[in-house]
């Protein structure tokens, strides 16, 4: 394993837990949404995948967040939206299959939609 997938894991599995993530107001969640694929795009570039993702995902961060998943009902569905969006479990635009300009309008109207509030 290269250092940048170590750096990549070690971040994803910091930031995407509840000690991380659980003071976040809306704002700042989208904010950090936003910016955790922004972070990808040159590892997507490389070419990580969403296979790769849930490699990471399922064992490290999923099992280790799914107590707190079940009983923070705000953390919960943040982290199940970024989760499914990093393996390509959601709907169109995906972000391993998009432009990032269009990939990140998606978040733009879950904002407007009132998500996550």
């Amino acid at each position: 394993m290269k250092r940048s997938d170590v750096d990549l894991r070690e971040k994803l599995v910091l930031e995407l837990s509840y000690q991380f993530m659980k003071n976040m107001t809306r704002d700042e969640y989208f904010i950090f949404a936003k910016g955790i694929f922004a972070y990808l795009i040159p590892y997507k570039n490389n070419g990580l995948t969403e296979k790769d993702m849930f490699s990471i995902i399922n064992p490290e961060i999923y099992h280790g967040q799914y107590l707190k998943m079940d009983t923070e009902e705000i953390f919960g569905m943040r982290l199940e939206t970024l989760l499914n969006e990093l393996i390509a479990y959601c709907g169109t635009p995906i972000f391993w299959d998009s432009d990032f300009d269009d990939y990140i309008k998606k978040w733009d109207d879950y904002y407007k939609m009132g998500y996550f509030l």
